[in-house]
């Protein structure tokens, strides 16, 4: 109300919003801050991660691509592209961003290694998602999800040993 040009501020009171659920009010409040100031990066992410918040994915990637152009290099906003373009379905974009983000900040808290899991069994290359999963495992040893990931990787061994059978001559 003091100065209701304050885009940091603006920026602020979005990301209440957002964390409270009020994700349409975080949107304005993004929206202003980014009108008032265009070159505001944690505008333009924050913006994006409410679109998202509703499934606005096409919205979203808008405003995520303003962010990566204001800091191609940053971790958060190559994460939040993948993450937008797995959700659109665009598996090649989002391996691209995916991939950057591992080489950026291979700890990253979306756990980069097992989008890029799903995305690789999803385009059949058992031995690509094998590698992922045992990535992930080697940086986080006791995430909660860390014994179904073990699971898995023993599925896709045995899986490997039958196909690998399979294709042994029978005497």
């Amino acid at each position: 109300e003091i100065f209701p040009d304050y885009s940091d501020a603006l920026n602020n009171l979005g990301t209440h919003y957002h964390r409270s659920g009020q994700y349409q009010l975080a949107i304005q409040q993004f929206v202003k801050a980014t009108e008032l100031d265009p070159e505001l990066y944690a505008g333009w992410v924050n913006l994006g991660g409410s679109l998202m918040a509703i499934a606005e994915f096409g919205q979203a990637l808008e405003a995520f691509k303003k962010a990566f152009h204001l800091r191609p290099n940053d971790p958060l906003v190559n994460s939040q592209l993948a993450i937008d373009y797995f959700y659109l379905h665009d598996y090649a974009e989002a391996k691209k961003y995916f991939k950057k983000v591992l080489e950026l900040d291979p700890v990253a808290a979306n756990s980069p290694q097992l989008f890029l899991a799903h995305i690789a069994l999803s385009e059949k290359n058992e031995p690509e998602a094998e590698g992922y999963i045992r990535s992930f495992l080697a940086l986080h040893p006791n995430s909660p999800h860390a014994p179904r990931l073990r699971s898995t990787l023993e599925t896709l061994a045995s899986k490997s040993q039958s196909s690998s059978s399979l294709g042994q001559a029978q005497p």
